[in-house]
């Protein structure tokens, strides 16, 4: 389900640009980076969240320190009737860090994170594929993750127009 786009001026997308850099920067900090009151910051920041522009503000792991090595993704074809029994089921697993529905070959593209590609396989073959409804699995072992980042994007936002 599409939700409505927010509008944005541009002290709206400064922040944004600000909070995803380093969530925890103090917003005192922040406002005065911004040139802004306290205040004005804090109120901003609560709209933004109220509208639902921001959803949480969070630290990003490095797995790989902490032992997951494995990466990878699974697309999977189901039985439309069991779907939100399969994605319910799916996002109780702790080693899926994401689930998405798809148009085109393929019903559902899973994320997972592993400590090893034995952990893994036995992840696809024994929980995912053995599902209730489950047709067809196909599992991809990422090998180097280039980019996983919004920056980018978010400074497009706020360079953009389009919004304001």
């Amino acid at each position: 389900m599409r939700r409505n786009k927010v509008k944005l001026d541009s002290l709206d997308k400064k922040i944004l640009e600000a909070v995803c850099k380093d969530a925890r920067k103090p917003l005192r900090k922040v406002a005065e980076e911004l040139g802004v009151s306290e205040p004005t910051l804090y109120s901003r920041v609560r709209s933004l969240q109220r509208r639902g522009v921001i959803k949480q503000f969070t630290v990003k792991l490095d797995m790989e320190t902490l032992g997951y090595i494995t990466k990878g993704f699974v697309l999977i074809n189901i039985n439309p009737a069991k779907e939100e029994k399969i994605i319910k089921f799916l996002a109780e697993i702790p080693e899926v860090v994401e689930i998405h529905r798809l148009l085109g070959d393929n019903d559902l593209m899973v994320k997972v994170v592993c400590k090893d590609v034995s952990e893994m396989r036995r992840l696809v073959l024994e929980k995912i594929r053995e599902l209730d409804g489950v047709e067809l699995v196909k599992g991809f072992l990422t090998i180097k993750t280039d980019k996983d980042s919004y920056d980018e994007l978010i400074t497009k936002i706020k360079e953009s127009s389009e919004n304001a």
